[in-house]
């Protein structure tokens, strides 16, 4: 069969049935196969997780701190030594879609991975990536008085730029870059993208359209699925991982979600009726916050009106009246808002 290898170092692709969610992600992290592997302690195959199984589970309320069995695929697709051939695994990679099949013995002891070439995957690296870099950074006065928050640097290197190498990396490389305060600086610094080795095209905002509202001007330039990011964050999301959690789950739109834990600093009174039942000092709530980062189908675009100004909420609203389906997308890599100088600060703690 073309384009597959065979992989016997299991070590680098699996996991006892006692470890946890976050021994998971280092494992995708460190391997390519993108899969982990369950075995038990004799070294049979129990299941496998992938970078979806994580991210469904974490929305679900699964922590990083939690055994892998909570989001465990159970039932995986997996061959038998000796019982296929190559055109068997080729029928069942076109079926399935997939690009990993392990492979077991007799007695379902784990031999191996067939890992296929990235030919069997869609290719996502020509999705248009939107960056919004308009906005006027208020909050982040004084450092933005001069200078456009995009530009703000951290790490010798301004945000914009971060993002935009972040995805080059990733292979992507057309950016449409939405601009209203002090864009000049931002074309300035950033060109038509060629020093970059991607390519850069500028959407004006003569008056400001709010936090989405300027994808409106690309809707004759956009045909396909495409994302959104703004242009104050810092992260290091796999941009690919996204669009395939997007297109599995075959939805109009998709937002990061970022959860994060929120101290309260009152004890809280818990109440039946009039009566005390109890309390609860200072307790800590996970909340799901919004990551600045999406993904969309052209419809979506639609439901803006030329010109208009018009934020996220909103827009999300819209979709879900026209009941056009949204997931949350959950991330674990590194991320981080920089909407105040105290969070710039801490960028440089990093």
């Amino acid at each position: 069969m073309k384009n597959f290898k065979f992989n016997n170092n299991i070590k680098i692709f699996t996991l006892r049935e006692d470890s946890i969610i976050e021994d998971a992600i280092v494992c995708l992290n460190k391997s390519s196969s993108k899969i982990v592997l369950i075995i038990d302690k004799e070294l049979k195959f129990l299941g496998t997780i992938s970078d979806g199984d994580i991210r469904r589970g974490l929305i679900n309320g699964c922590h990083i701190i939690d055994q892998i069995k909570l989001i465990m695929h159970r039932s995986p697709v997996f061959v038998i030594e000796n019982k296929y051939n190559e055109n068997d695994l080729e029928n069942i990679v076109k079926n399935y879609g997939l690009l990993q099949i392990p492979l077991v013995s007799k007695k379902n002891i784990l031999l191996g991975l067939y890992e296929f070439g990235i030919s069997n995957e869609i290719n996502f690296v020509e999705t248009p990536i939107f960056i919004m870099a308009g906005g006027r950074g208020i909050r982040l006065m004084p450092y933005t008085e001069n200078t456009p928050k995009p530009l703000l640097e951290v790490n010798g290197k301004p945000i914009i730029e971060h993002i935009i190498l972040n995805a080059k990396n990733q292979n992507f490389n057309n950016f449409f870059i939405s601009v209203n305060y002090l864009s000049d600086k931002i074309k300035d610094y950033l060109g038509n993208g060629d020093r970059f080795g991607v390519k850069i095209s500028y959407i004006e905002e003569d008056t400001p359209l709010g936090t989405i509202g300027s994808i409106k001007k690309v809707q004759s330039k956009i045909s396909s699925t495409f994302i959104v990011t703004n242009g104050d964050l810092l992260s290091d999301i796999e941009y690919k991982s996204l669009l395939k959690f997007h297109k599995s789950e075959n939805v109009m739109a998709s937002m990061a979600v970022r959860s994060i834990k929120i101290k309260n600093k009152f004890g809280v009174v818990k109440l039946d009726g009039l009566k005390i039942s109890g309390f609860e000092e200072k307790p800590i709530e996970k909340i799901n916050i919004n990551a600045g980062i999406y993904v969309f189908e052209p419809a979506v675009i639609n439901l803006i009106s030329a010109n208009e100004k018009i934020d996220t909420p909103e827009l999300f609203d819209r979709i879900r009246k026209k009941n056009g389906d949204i997931i949350a997308y959950p991330i674990y890599e590194r991320w981080q808002d920089i909407g105040t100088p105290e969070d710039l600060m801490k960028t440089y703690d990093n």
